[in-house]
């Protein structure tokens, strides 16, 4: 599994979370999911991301921020439907469909319909890339617990 530090300013964090984004890949019945763990983002859970776009004060929701500069191996998802799976050891992508956790999580241990059973995973739903030419250009993920294996995207 690789893993992502940065986002630091004059030595402190500017985002100190950790999420794994498990990006899928496969036919939709043989589905399996390539994880990537990125640090320097700021995650949230069930909670308002901001007065303009109020969210559910549930657990049923979450939305991450992932900095470009955080965002060292992302391509684009045309892009990963070309990768090996020696190439999508060292890659990552955002989709609708594709998942994400709060924390280092390894599917070695459980698969991907547990971890959501259980409420470790989400759903993504929506991704909107922020390129603001500044230091704050970034990834803004929402995401839900519903999943349906083979999901378009």
């Amino acid at each position: 599994m690789a893993t992502q530090v940065c986002c630091t300013r004059a030595g402190a964090a500017v985002f100190d979370d950790v999420i794994t984004v498990f990006c899928r890949f496969g036919a939709a019945k043989l589905e399996a999911f390539s994880p990537f763990v990125i640090s320097g983002v700021h995650f949230e859970s069930g909670l308002s991301q901001s007065a303009a776009q109020p969210r559910a004060a549930s657990g049923d929701s979450a939305a991450a921020i992932i900095p470009f500069s955080a965002a060292q191996g992302y391509v684009s998802p045309t892009a990963w439907a070309l990768l090996d799976a020696d190439e999508r050891a060292a890659h990552w992508t955002l989709r609708k469909g594709d998942l994400m956790a709060l924390g280092e999580v390894d599917l070695a241990s459980e698969s991907a319909s547990s971890l959501l059973s259980r409420g470790g995973a989400f759903v993504i739903t929506s991704v909107a890339e922020k390129n603001t030419k500044t230091h704050m250009a970034h990834f803004e993920v929402h995401a839900g617990h519903s999943y349906s294996k083979g999901v378009s995207i």
